[in-house]
């Protein structure tokens, strides 16, 4: 059974491209505080605003989901899922192209592209149970695979959490990082400006490179009308 699910095309599809979603949740999670305390300065964007910058982070997508559920129904989650990468990878670009100096675009851009990532993230169930519905069907099962299915999407993504932290980590070290936390304020402004330089890259390039791969790798995905039929079965 366990061979019959590694097999389905459309779950391949969706473990690749949730691979790299749970990646990008880690890169905004683990990082976005410490590209914004670095990237935009104090008499920019002063710490209350920061703290709710942040807030909106976590609250935002949440609400986000709740308000979409006509979005839902309208289009399905095939198309949303998609449409988010196509936006992450085109904010990214025109955040890019303006540069480091635009910190206000630059706080809106951290902010709205973690509350997407995130937003998009807590659909996923619902291609998982479709992929579920289909499997069901097609090798008519007495009952449904689900804690199979989940659990294994599960095994395949769940490294990404402390892949993107580890990436980053060798990236940024590479250009002073762990001396900068050392020396704190007394870092040269050469190697300061070296390393912010980077950090901006990161926080552009990562994005748009990993939605272009989600796009690819979600397209081919085959499961795009299940919102207009009924009952998913999705493991409580």
């Amino acid at each position: 059974m366990t061979w019959q699910i590694l097999t389905n095309r459309d779950f391949q599809l969706f473990v690749l491209m949730n691979f790299f979603q749970v990646f990008m949740l880690a890169f905004f999670n683990n990082f976005t505080m410490i590209f914004t305390e670095q990237l935009i300065p104090p008499d920019v964007l002063p710490s209350l605003a920061k703290s709710i910058m942040y807030g909106a982070g976590f609250i935002l997508p949440q609400l986000l989901v709740l308000s979409s559920q006509r979005l839902l129904q309208d289009f399905g989650y095939y198309k949303i899922i998609l449409f988010t990468f196509y936006l992450e990878a085109g904010m990214a670009l025109v955040m890019l192209l303006l540069g480091a100096q635009h910190y206000y675009f630059l706080a809106f851009f951290l902010t709205i592209s973690t509350v997407i990532i995130q937003a998009a993230f807590s659909l996923f169930g619902l291609p998982l149970a479709d992929i579920i519905d289909i499997d069901l069907q097609k090798y008519k099962r007495s009952s449904p695979l689900s804690s199979m299915v989940f659990g294994t999407n599960a095994l395949f993504t769940k490294p990404a959490q402390s892949l993107a932290p580890m990436i980053v980590l060798t990236i940024l070290n590479q250009f002073g990082y762990e001396q900068l936390k050392e020396a704190g304020q007394k870092s040269s402004p050469s190697s300061l400006e070296s390393l912010h330089g980077v950090m901006f890259y990161l926080v552009c390039l990562f994005p748009m490179c990993i939605a272009a791969i989600q796009v690819l790798a979600w397209r081919p995905f085959s499961i795009r009308n299940s919102h207009t039929v009924d009952t998913k079965y999705i493991d409580s």
